[in-house]
C-alpha cells in the first residue's frame, strides 16, 4: 500500500517538486493506543495501515515542512466505475458518517490544491486528521 506512494515522493523530490500531499488513513482507537501503531492493525488489515505509516515517514522526512499527510477517514464521492457509470458514495458515506469521520473528495481536492499553492510552511500539522 505504501510502495507507489513512497516512490512518487522520492521522484517528485528528485524531479524538484517543491511540496508534497498524501492521502493516508484516519486510525480508529480500536487500533492505535494513543497514536501508536498497534500490532491488531495486521490482522484487520494486514499490510494498509503498515504501507500508510512507512509513507507519512517517507514524506516527512523528505518534504518535511513542504508537505502535508490527510489522515482521511471515508472519502465520499461519485466513483467512477466507467466513463457512463458512477456509484454515488455520498449516500454510503452520509450513513457511514454517524460511525467514522467521512470526508468528500472535493473538499479534500481543494485543502490539498490550497497547500500547494501556498508559498508559507506547513509548520502548524504536518499531519492532518478530519
Amino acid at each position: 500500500c505504501g510502495d507507489t506512494n513512497i516512490n512518487a515522493c522520492n521522484l517528485a523530490k528528485e524531479n524538484d517538486i517543491p511540496r508534497f500531499v498524501c492521502v493516508s488513513a484516519w486510525r480508529p482507537s480500536v487500533i492505535t493506543f494513543g497514536g501508536k501503531w498497534n500490532p491488531l492493525s495486521w490482522i484487520l488489515v494486514p499490510g494498509y495501515f503498515d504501507g500508510k505509516k512507512r509513507m507519512e515517514e517517507t514524506v516527512q522526512s523528505v518534504y518535511g515542512e513542504h508537505s502535508v499527510a490527510f489522515r482521511a477517514g471515508m472519502i465520499s464521492g461519485k466513483r467512477y466505475i466507467s466513463d457512463t457509470f458512477a456509484i454515488p458514495l455520498e449516500t454510503i458515506g452520509k450513513i457511514y458518517s454517524y460511525f467514522i469521520p467521512v470526508v468528500h473528495a472535493d473538499d479534500l481536492a481543494k485543502a490539498a490544491i490550497r497547500f500547494v499553492k501556498s508559498d508559507k510552511p506547513n509548520t502548524d500539522k504536518v499531519i492532518c486528521e478530519n
